[in-house]
C-alpha cells in the first residue's frame, strides 16, 4: 500500500511545474496554506508529533485525510479549495478530528 501511494506520489510531482513546501500551524476544522505565488493542484500534509496526536488529523493528501482517534485511525473527506496563493483545506462536519498542531506541507502545480 505504501509503495503503491509513493509511486503515485512520485508520478504526479514528477509533472510539476511549481512546487512549494513549508510548515503551516493549524487549530479548527480549517488548515490555510498560502504566501504561494501559484495556484497548485495537489496538496500533501503531515503533522509534526510536538505533541499528543489524539483526536488529530495526522496526514492529507489531496482530499483524503487521516486521523488519529483514541488508539484507532479514521479516514475523512477534506473539502480543498486552491487559491491563487494556495490551498484551504476544510474538514467535513461530521469529524471527531481538527487540525491541531504543525504541519509540513507539500504543495504542487501540474
Amino acid at each position: 500500500m505504501i509503495a503503491m501511494l509513493r509511486r503515485r506520489l512520485m508520478s504526479n510531482m514528477a509533472k510539476a511545474k511549481n512546487i512549494a513546501t513549508g510548515t503551516v500551524n493549524a487549530s479548527g476544522a480549517t488548515l490555510t496554506i498560502s504566501g504561494l505565488d501559484f495556484q497548485p493542484n495537489h496538496v500533501v500534509l503531515h503533522f509534526m508529533a510536538d505533541r499528543d496526536g489524539k483526536y488529530t488529523i495526522i496526514s492529507l493528501y489531496d482530499n483524503h485525510a487521516v486521523a488519529m482517534e483514541g488508539t484507532e485511525i479514521s479516514k475523512y473527506t477534506c473539502s480543498l479549495t486552491f487559491k491563487n496563493d494556495g490551498v484551504v483545506c476544510s474538514l467535513s462536519d461530521d469529524s471527531y478530528s481538527d487540525f491541531n498542531g504543525t504541519y509540513r506541507y507539500v504543495a504542487w502545480q501540474e
